[in-house]
């Protein structure tokens, strides 16, 4: 079998039933790849909507396991999944049609580690917000080279071979925001070989009720820590394994910056604890990540680099907000 699809479910019944249809409305031979639906002890009735499909459609198989977060959920997909290469879709996304076959076979043909593909950013009407395109494309690369010329962060533009991650032991943690970046921060990396193509073949779909919207104080605080721990392993992995002499190493250390950059501008915007705000910074002190070192390549993200590494004013402004005691 050439290709798992591996859906996580929680919460979904709304989105659920788009999402698989859309995975068997490709150009391959069901023969040929599977969809393996995790069920993540999801509460409402997505399941059983999973379960009728599955009645109908031979390469759809059912895992059920105890709650462990979307990067559990893939985990264990990836455990189950037959298939050589993984794919990974979340459910309330979907795949554009007759697009698999293009990709497995780009895959297949260069014995690639990873392949990167094209997506699109859209809202739930249907409006195409944005694009998702590769920068390297056309031939094989080094994990390397790949990596240095930069890559998207999320785990749903690329194919895996099922067979390099496992021999890299590569895994995403459970129960966590950003479970994509340490994962693909060592998985371009370490592969021997990578290749971007820039046929669009997933939709991810804006809902209203992504973390990033959240006002939620106690969801913004744990995101904040997540992504602080997030960080401190690319910055140990930066460090410890790509060297110096490397080609990816300026680029590591630009994307240690540009999530620490990212930590900050949440932790000043979505948190209101001045006691929380100041551990954070202490704790990015000791890992030596701020103030921050590199410029950023984006002006709006540089001036607010500019403007958090200034302590006082920085922590000034927060404080002017309302906070907790």
């Amino acid at each position: 079998m050439h290709l798992s699809i591996v859906i996580p479910v929680y919460n979904v019944e709304k989105y659920i039933e788009r999402c698989i249809l859309s995975t068997l409305k490709q150009n391959l031979d069901k023969n040929d790849y599977e969809i393996v639906v995790v069920d993540d002890e999801t509460p409402d009735n997505s399941m059983e909507i999973v379960n009728k499909l599955t009645k109908k459609h031979t390469n759809i198989k059912t895992v059920s396991q105890k709650n462990k977060g979307l990067g559990g959920a893939r985990n264990t997909g990836v455990n189950h999944a037959e298939g050589t290469y993984v794919l990974f879709l979340d459910s309330d996304d979907y795949l554009n049609e007759n697009v698999l076959k293009e990709i497995i076979t780009t895959a297949l043909d260069n014995n690639l580690d990873i392949l990167d593909f094209g997506a699109q950013g859209i809202q739930e009407d249907g409006k195409v917000i944005y694009t998702v395109k590769q920068l390297l494309t056309g031939k094989a690369y080094s994990g390397a080279e790949y990596f240095s010329h930069g890559y998207h962060q999320s785990a749903c533009v690329r194919l895996y071979k099922k067979a390099f991650l496992q021999k890299n032991k590569l895994q995403f943690r459970e129960k966590v925001y950003v479970e994509d970046v340490e994962f693909n921060f060592k998985a371009v990396f370490l592969a021997e070989k990578i290749m971007g193509v820039n046929t669009i073949v997933s939709s991810f779909v804006q809902t209203t009720g992504s973390i990033t919207r959240s006002h939620n104080e106690l969801k913004n605080k744990k995101l904040v820590t997540d992504i602080l721990d997030a960080i401190k392993k690319i910055d140990c992995f930066s460090k410890d394994i790509i060297t110096k002499n490397s080609v990816a190493y300026k680029k590591s250390r630009e994307k240690v910056n540009e999530q620490t950059i990212t930590l900050l501008k949440i932790l000043f915007t979505k948190t209101k604890d001045y006691s929380f705000f100041k551990e954070i910074i202490c704790q990015l002190k000791n890992i030596n990540l701020y103030p921050l070192q590199f410029r950023s390549t984006n002006k709006k993200r540089e001036l607010f680099k500019v403007f958090s590494n200034n302590e006082w004013l920085f922590s000034q402004f927060y404080k002017a907000k309302p906070h907790k005691k």
